[in-house]
């Protein structure tokens, strides 16, 4: 039997992990869209 305790701990970690996640794919998405303007850019 799992104790609440380990529940937390494991729900405050998944949720953690996936805030994480979130940031970096969204940082890599801004990176790639901002790279592609710049592409735009210089293409003139």
């Amino acid at each position: 039997v799992l104790s609440n305790n380990w529940i937390e701990f494991a729900t405050c970690l998944s949720v953690v992990i996936g805030w994480m996640l979130g940031v970096f794919f969204g940082f890599k998405i801004l990176l790639i869209k901002i790279e592609e303007i710049d592409k735009d850019d210089t293409d003139g």
